[in-house]
């Protein structure tokens, strides 16, 4: 008898024996150690993986299950799940299986040692249970997906132990350990999952209809037809940036870009410098103007991009320092909203040039254009960092009540690379005529 028919036979939903979609059926039995799902919403998967759970738990001594959710509702969820099929199951089997806790967050059996744990997204959580069997649910959406990827790796990696991994979510763009797993390292050397793809249409109970009136054309794409789309609120689509990255597939530029130490002064260097706020970091970006292939126009190549994390401000400035003095810079921009105006002031003592810059919605909006277009026609390139893609791809740009457009990232985000790289480019772009004018300094 396969799982399949175990959970059909064991369960019931409203007073009916369970029956699971041909997909579902599928996924449970499957035994591969490691699962990755796109699915569309509401095709049942969060409340199969409680079924699936739930019976291991039962027939398994000794397991240890964890279901992980991107918040506190959603744990608490998975867990009702567990607890409703719990009591549609028949009373001579439950007998069989006295329960020792049973709580929101912890199923526990008295007689075979085994255990559930639902809980919200923590990394920590992953590392400290002995888990046989981690659940991760809609990962793409996880504000700490790294570091939830980090936890998990010694569940492939250990051999003490077979445990399984299942990742199940619906798709989240394509900056997210998620995609990564689902699409760039298939068919690798490092691919060892079972991927599965379940679109709206394989579920007989959603109604089409109903979904198209609630939602825009790029999000139905993405919720329900499964598709990694990239630019639904994006000011700056994947595309565009890996085009502007040497050494991606996507860049005509084939030869990736070196973090470089030291420029010589005979190369024009511009600078841009976001100090970090209580949460982020500062960064310093470099970039060198160059003119290619006789073009009238200037390409802004980055060179370097110095990023000062947990450090106190007193030792950020030498660091600072150094690098516009190793790199030779013509001209320096800072953010001098806030606790920038601190920075500001020290750097003007040094024999740089330096500017200060107050961050207002016309300069980030005129910065913003700026780069748009000088990406769009091809005059930046920039290094090879995951972080930088992140934080350009997810600027967004929104309408206020008033009609005014705001480009920001979400507050759960970091902004200080991308800032900073503004900060370069758009300056060093007007100070220099490349939109045809030239500004005398950088106040709005």
């Amino acid at each position: 008898m396969g799982k399949s028919e175990v959970i059909e036979q064991m369960f019931k939903i409203e007073n009916k024996q369970l029956k699971l979609y041909d997909y579902q059926k599928k996924w449970v039995n499957d035994e591969s150690q490691f699962r990755i799902v796109n699915k569309s919403r509401q095709t049942g998967f969060s409340f199969v993986c409680a079924a699936e759970a739930l019976v291991k738990a039962m027939l398994v001594p000794r397991s240890v299950i964890l279901l992980v959710s991107t918040g506190e509702r959603g744990a608490i969820r998975l867990m009702k799940y567990i607890h409703d099929l719990w009591r549609t199951i028949p009373k001579y089997i439950i007998d069989k299986f006295p329960v020792e806790t049973f709580s929101k967050k912890e199923f526990h059996f008295k007689n075979n040692g085994s255990q559930i744990y639902s809980l919200p997204n923590s990394p920590a959580t992953v590392r400290g249970y002995p888990a046989t069997d981690i659940y991760i649910d809609e990962f793409a959406f996880f504000e700490n997906e790294e570091e939830m990827w980090t936890a998990i790796l010694p569940s492939i990696t250990r051999t003490d132990l077979k445990r399984r991994v299942s990742l199940i979510s619906t798709p989240n763009g394509k900056l997210n350990t998620y995609y990564k797993i689902f699409e760039e390292i298939k068919d690798t050397d490092d691919d060892v999952w079972s991927r599965h793809f379940v679109h709206y249409t394989e579920c007989p109970d959603i109604d089409l209809a109903q979904l198209k009136k609630t939602l825009t054309p790029l999000a139905f794409r993405q919720e329900y037809c499964c598709e990694f789309v990239d630019e639904v609120t994006s000011v700056l689509p994947m595309e565009l940036i890996l085009k502007c990255t040497p050494g991606t597939a996507e860049s005509e530029d084939k030869k990736e870009l070196k973090q470089e130490e030291s420029i010589p002064s005979n190369r024009i260097i511009y600078a841009g410098i976001d100090l970090g706020k209580k949460r982020d970091s500062t960064i310093a970006v470099y970039f060198e103007k160059v003119f290619e292939d006789e073009d009238k126009e200037p390409t802004f190549i980055m060179r370097r991009m110095d990023m000062l994390t947990e450090m106190d401000y007193s030792s950020q400035m030498p660091i600072i320092k150094n690098g516009l003095k190793s790199m030779n810079v013509n001209q320096c921009w800072v953010d001098q909203t806030g606790v920038g105006e601190k920075l500001y002031e020290e750097l003007q003592k040094e024999n740089i040039m330096v500017n200060g810059i107050i961050f207002s919605r016309s300069w980030k909006e005129k910065a913003v254009t700026d780069m748009v277009l000088m990406m769009q026609r091809g005059k930046v390139k920039f290094l090879k960092n995951d972080e930088l893609f992140k934080q350009l791809h997810q600027l967004e740009r929104k309408i206020t009540p008033q009609g005014n457009a705001r480009f920001e990232h979400h507050k759960k985000n970091h902004d200080d690379i991308f800032w900073a790289i503004a900060l370069a480019l758009s300056e060093a772009s007007h100070n220099q005529g490349f939109f045809g004018f030239s500004s005398s300094n950088g106040h709005l």
